[in-house]
């Protein structure tokens, strides 16, 4: 039988990246599942339009992603990933204090508009981080598990505290 090559240990940047996009999907984790429960229970939004409120950030996040690539290679992964990060955080807190349909559709648009182009983004990071291809595959599988389990975590605790007689 031959031995399959030793991958060795990540390097410190992928390791990093890899971490960051473990806290921000945490903080997706914490909001993104909650989302229908705290527009329709706390805000009053009824149900069918809550529903296509959702479905207006999925389609702002399409229509982001297929820009996403020229963006890309004109401007880079980083910069894109910033504006990205901060659209999101921009997002949340227009959603926080969203009241109406009126003031939740563009805090939902920017947020589908801002994840979509994101994942590229970091995807490009993090494949520019581990360029050697044995290390890269042991990357991208370690960072999917990370987000896979960040948001699951998130979602968890933010239905352990949320509460639909309090907004705060």
């Amino acid at each position: 039988m031959a031995k399959r090559p030793q991958v060795g240990r990540l390097p410190r940047a992928t390791r990093l990246l890899i971490a960051g996009d473990g806290v921000s999907a945490l903080g997706t984790g914490l909001v993104l599942p909650l989302t229908l429960i705290y527009l329709h229970q706390v805000r009053g939004i009824s149900l069918p339009v809550v529903g296509d409120l959702l479905a207006g950030c999925g389609v702002s996040g399409v229509a982001a992603v297929s820009l996403a690539g020229p963006a890309l290679d004109r401007f880079g992964a980083r910069r894109i990933l910033v504006l990205a990060l901060v659209s999101q955080a921009l997002a949340e807190v227009g959603l926080a204090w969203a009241t109406s349909v009126a003031s939740a559709a563009p805090a939902l648009v920017l947020l589908g508009a801002s994840l979509g182009p994101a994942v590229p983004a970091y995807q490009m990071m993090l494949a520019g981080a581990s360029p050697d291809p044995a290390t890269q595959q042991r990357a991208f599988a370690i960072g999917f598990t990370v987000v896979n389990a960040a948001v699951g975590i998130g979602s968890a605790i933010g239905a352990a505290i949320a509460t639909t007689s309090d907004p705060a």
